[in-house]
This record gives C-alpha cells, structure tokens and sequence, in this order.
C-alpha cells in the first residue's frame, strides 16, 4: 500500500531507498533521480516474526541512517521507499511498516512528496529484473523460501509457500539444515558415546575396552534410521565442538539460530553425490519447491487459455542464496520442473533468470518509476 503523508516539505526531495530485508539481514541502497548509486549499507533482519517489529524497526531505521551519513544526506531529501522484505503475510504488515517509516523519515507532521511501499521481499526481486514492467514468478530459496507471481502490480501476488518454519518450509535451506542435524544425531544415538559424558576418565576406558570388544556392524541400522556419518562428520567439523553433547548450544544458543541451521544445508549440497540421506533431503527440496512453482504457474498461465502463440516467455526469477549461489539445486529445480510438465507446451516458454541487479537497487528504482509517474 502506498502511504503518503499530510504535509508538504519545504524543500524537493529527489532521493530513493530501496530495501532488501532478509530473515538473516537486510541490504539497503540510496540512488539520485539519476539513478546514481550514492550509497550502500547492511543491518540486521528486518523480519518481525523473527525478532519482533521494534527489534526490526531498529535495524532499518541503523540502516537508513547509515545510508544517509555516508552520502552526507537528510532524511528531507528522500522522496521514496521500497522495502521489500520477509514477514509481510498481511495487509496490517505493510500498514504497520509504512506508518513507523514514515514517522521515522518525516516525523509526526509528515510531508506529502513522500512515497513509501511495503512488500514481500519477492517484489525486490521482481523489480531487479524489471522494475517497470514488474512481471515474472519468483522462486526465493534462502533461509526460509517462496514462490510469488506478478503481472504488473505488486500488491496482487499469487503465492505459494514462504509461511515460515511451524508450516514445513520444506523447501527452504533452514528445512534443509533441519534435516542434516537430524541425520547428524540419529548416527550418534546409534554410535556414539553420550553415555560416558558424566563418567570419570577410568570408567570411560573401561567402557571403551567393552565397546571394542562387543563392537558389533551398525551400518545397517544407520541406514534404517536415516543417520550419516558423512554429514555427521562434516557437521562436527564445522560447528568445531569436540562433543556432539555441544550440539544443543550451539544450535539453540546461536545469536541468529535461523541461520546458523540454515547455513548446514550447505553440508547436504557438498554431500549430494556421496552421501544417499544428504540427496534425499536436497531432493525432497526440490520437489517442494517444484510444487509451489507449478501451483503458481497454473494459476497464472492456466494450459486451457495459455496464449501458445505469445512471444513473452514465462519468467521465473531466482533469488535467496540457495537460487543464486548453487548450481547443482538450481539444475535440480530446472530438470524436475521440466520432466514435471512433460509434454506441456507452456514449458518452451519458461526461461529461469538470475537478477543482475541487487534487489535493493531494484527497489530503489521500482519507487524512483512508480514516484515519477504518479506526479
């Protein structure tokens, strides 16, 4: 929604910000009317439901001001705003955003050549592609994921997925990450030594003696349980503790827990050709997201009135990190979609792009068009 305050400023502002909020961090741009990168600045996530709306608040508001000191601006000169970020289910979202940042911008008088919108950050990723004509399905695997279509207006969306982690983000690198502590703690219950923890160090080398004499094969009933020593491994490694037991503090105590779970699915990629579990949670990833894109894709270019003889392809714009940095997931997803539509003519027509532009900048730049041209 647009929200445009009730008094006039004395000066004509002419500068722009755009918004990348993630549920990990936030990326933010300030561009002149043209178009001149001015400056550019990172915060902490801007995602409510995850750290609650003034802890949100906070880190755009860091944000904007570091933008500002670095160009040696003032919040009077900024004349819009897109923010496009995770947490945005509701109308109330936006409402709820776009009154803090105009309080924070203009103050409680406001001034009406201020122009701030809200979105799901799907939008950002929409307007770095083609921020005028704003059309195409996004598909965000980051932290958490989403598929979102547009076809010009950014306030109607046709969505699938991204409702956050208590609804089985199952395509998402947290759901993934997820998966690879699991199978990390499934081969140490079957394995491991937790029952030694409070023992003193002469009844654990008696216990050890025992175990290596009764040591007995166990691969067949990792393999039923869906544990990995390869991902068990791999996870050790690199949350460096020297105990499993040390597992529960760094997951849970983490500063951004989201995250620090998100970041292991990193391990399930690097396993993917050697480890059976570790492809079969990339792969049931995939095929969540698979579904979402074909939910959204029906809905928006149904096959029964599918223009076959249009010359615009069927834009699927990849964001999140998962999209953007791995080349073996975003092959996955493009192999799967395409044996899933078979013979289906509407699949000539899918292209997958990757933004050249930042989803902050192009934000920046949907709110520089959109002010313009509703002068």
């Amino acid at each position: 929604k647009t929200v445009q305050s009730p008094n006039m400023a004395t000066s004509k502002p002419n500068l722009y910000i755009g918004i990348d909020g993630g549920a990990s961090s936030s990326k933010l741009v300030l561009i002149d009317n043209t178009e001149k990168k001015l400056s550019e600045f990172s915060s902490g996530s801007c995602n409510k439901n995850n750290i609650g709306f003034d802890s949100a608040l906070k880190n755009v508001s860091d944000g904007i001001e570091g933008l500002l000191t670095l160009a040696k601006k003032k919040k009077s000169d900024i004349a819009g705003l897109c923010m496009t970020t995770a947490g945005i289910s509701m109308n109330a979202d936006k409402i709820q955003w776009n009154t803090a940042l105009a309080k924070y911008i203009a103050g409680d008088k406001g001034r009406d050549n201020l122009l701030i919108e809200v979105h799901n950050d799907s939008v950002g990723d929409v307007a770095s592609v083609c921020p005028k004509k704003m059309s195409g399905i996004v598909a965000i695997v980051g932290t958490g994921f989403i598929v979102c279509g547009y076809k010009g207006e950014p306030n109607v969306e046709y969505r699938a997925g991204g409702w956050g982690p208590l609804f089985g983000d199952d395509a998402s690198s947290y759901f993934m990450g997820e998966k690879v502590l699991r199978a990390a703690a499934l081969y140490y219950d079957i394995t491991g030594d937790a029952h030694t923890r409070f023992m003193s160090d002469i009844d654990k080398k008696e216990d050890d003696d025992t175990q290596q004499k009764d040591k007995i094969d166990k691969s067949k009933l990792i393999e039923e349980y869906g544990g990995s020593k390869i991902l068990y491994t791999k996870l050790m490694d690199t949350s460096k503790v020297k105990q499993f037991a040390e597992m529960v503090d760094w997951a849970y105590n983490a500063k951004d827990k989201y995250k620090q779970v998100a970041e292991c699915a990193l391990l399930a990629f690097d396993s993917y050709n050697e480890c059976k579990v570790a492809k079969q949670i990339v792969d049931n990833a995939v095929m969540a997201l698979i579904k979402r894109l074909l939910l959204v894709i029906n809905r928006m270019y149904p096959s029964d009135k599918f223009d076959y003889n249009s010359t615009d392809s069927i834009n699927i714009i990849c964001g999140g990190s998962v999209m953007l940095k791995s080349e073996l997931f975003l092959d996955l997803v493009r192999t799967q979609l395409m044996w899933k539509l078979g013979g289906d003519g509407r699949q000539t027509y899918i292209k997958f792009v990757k933004p050249t532009r930042d989803p902050q900048l192009g934000g920046a730049l949907y709110i520089k068009n959109k002010y313009e041209t509703s002068k």
